[in-house]
């Protein structure tokens, strides 16, 4: 009676097609936070309007990335949902000033959702 029930779960498992045998890997997942960082500078650099671009001294290879904690007052958010919540802030040097870009992003999605106060 064991060995019907042991080939009867053998039999449905080989038949599924899906694979029971291999550990389920993710291949598109970055290997590490440099990897990560200069993703969301460039999914960032990607969603600023054509004028920011220009004063942007460099590209998006010239950009800075950390994560902080947004709380009020950081500057102008788009999204209040992220009050509180950890985000990415993507610091663009600029052209004319000892000043940057600040720009918050979301960390899922690396949409941007706010920029920040500049010096």
């Amino acid at each position: 009676m064991l060995l019907l029930i042991n080939s009867l779960l053998f039999g449905t498992s080989a038949c599924s097609g899906k694979d029971v045998t291999s550990p389920k890997t993710n291949a598109s997942k970055p290997k590490s936070e440099e990897v990560i960082k200069k993703d969301v500078r460039e999914s960032v650099w990607n969603q600023l309007n054509g004028a920011d671009k220009e004063s942007i001294r460099g590209s998006w290879k010239d950009a800075r990335v950390s994560k902080l904690t947004l709380k009020p007052g950081m500057g102008i958010i788009d999204k209040g949902e992220y009050m509180g919540r950890e985000v990415y802030i993507v610091d663009f040097p600029i052209t004319d000033s000892i000043n940057s870009i600040l720009v918050y992003a979301s960390i899922e999605t690396q949409e941007i959702i706010g920029r920040g106060y500049s010096d």
